[in-house]
Parts: structure tokens; C-alpha cells; sequence
């Protein structure tokens, strides 16, 4: 079963990743800022690139519940099913 706990991690070259906090080593997300963007944003990039994300993830959960919505007899995701 994947984890479902997730972090922001800021790397070493400035750029912010979404990853589970267990297992995979590919991030889900990357976001990278360009040089005059870093420069203007300054402090409040780690916000911005936060704020990025959970808009991502708000939009992603709309849309699952959304597709669940359509097919009320589907399993729901972690759910299992026992014979």
C-alpha cells in the first residue's frame, strides 16, 4: 500500500518538491523558480511554492470525488475487499 503522508521538501538547488514521506524517491511535483523570479519573491518563495502545491492537491481532491461521485458502486481508494 502507498503512503498517503505527504511533505514539501525545499532541495539544496532551490527547487521545491511534493514526496511521500515513505518509500518512493521519485517526487510527485517539481517546481522550480527562475532566477528573477527567486530574486523578486525572495522570503516569501517557500510560501508561494507551498501555496502552489496545495492548490494542486485541493484540485486533484475535487477531482477524485468528483469521478467517485459518477460511480457510487466503485471502491473507494484504501479500501479493500475480502473474500
Amino acid at each position: 500500500m502507498s503512503s498517503r503522508v505527504f511533505e514539501i521538501v525545499e532541495l539544496n538547488d532551490g527547487e521545491y518538491i511534493l514526496q511521500r514521506t515513505e518509500g518512493d524517491d521519485e517526487p510527485l511535483v517539481r517546481i522550480k523558480f527562475s532566477a528573477e523570479a527567486s530574486d523578486f519573491l525572495n522570503e516569501a518563495l517557500t510560501g508561494i511554492a507551498k501555496t502552489m502545491i496545495e492548490a494542486g492537491l485541493s484540485e486533484v481532491e475535487y477531482l477524485v470525488e468528483d469521478e467517485l461521485s459518477r460511480y457510487p458502486d466503485q471502491p473507494k481508494p484504501d479500501s479493500k475487499t475480502l473474500h
